[in-house]
């Protein structure tokens, strides 16, 4: 397992989050990486935000905002 999405799960874990939960997170940020060829952390802030769009209107996905 590569140090990032270890380091995710690690996070994920020590808040407590679900291991449904875990498993999503970590198949949502693993489609966004593949969606733009690299690595997630290599990924700028706006790349994200077109992918989010394109996950709602060109597939019609819905997506809820982190709770903190």
């Amino acid at each position: 397992m590569k140090p990032l999405r270890q380091k995710m799960i690690n996070d994920m874990k020590l808040r407590r989050f679900a291991p449904n939960t875990q498993e999503a997170y970590v198949s949502a940020v693993a489609g966004l990486a593949k969606y733009y060829k690299r690595s997630p952390d290599l990924i700028e802030k706006e790349k994200i935000q077109a992918y989010l769009l394109h996950l709602m209107d060109d597939r019609n996905l819905s997506w809820a905002p982190a709770m903190s």
